[in-house]
């Protein structure tokens, strides 16, 4: 069955995604360089909509954008059940990217919504995917292999 966002995403077209912020650290006396083993880490991933909106353009203009912010992350550890942020994390990279939609006639809030959740990471995956894998190289860490598109 095709999904109400699906039908409705001709309406929209990604016109621009960027990076908004970036944090990377180093944590403790952790060092990628000269780590002994560090495919033995337990990498963790994240990825989630923060927020969206819609802003209306000029009278003159027939579109809108629609704005939405997609936070990933990945982390290193030494112990896979780490759920403290302070416990035994060895480095975190984490993005901020932002996905702007052209609308190009009226569409309801619940469809853009509905539209963020089933698209907008799949469309931001590729800038996140080559960011990360140029950070862990500066950072000197290995061992991270992304698919082509996320899983879900």
């Amino acid at each position: 069955m095709i999904s109400t966002a699906s039908k409705h995403s001709q309406r929209l077209e990604l016109h621009d995604a960027y990076l908004a912020n970036l944090t990377s650290n180093i944590l403790g006396d952790f060092d990628p360089k000269y780590e002994t083993d560090l495919f033995s880490l337990h990498i963790q991933t994240r990825s989630y909509i923060d927020t969206s909106e819609v802003f209306e353009l000029c009278d003159d203009e027939d579109y809108g954008i629609f704005k939405v912010k997609v936070n990933f992350g990945v982390r290193w550890s030494r112990n896979s059940e780490v759920e403290e942020p302070e416990m035994d994390i060895c480095a975190i990279i984490e993005g901020l990217f932002v996905a702007e939609y052209l609308v190009k006639e009226q569409v309801e809030q619940s469809i853009l919504d509905e539209f963020a959740f089933i698209h907008v990471i799949t469309d931001v995956w590729p800038y996140w995917r080559e960011l990360l894998t140029s950070q862990c190289s500066r950072m000197h860490l290995t061992g991270v292999k992304l698919p082509h598109r996320p899983k879900g």
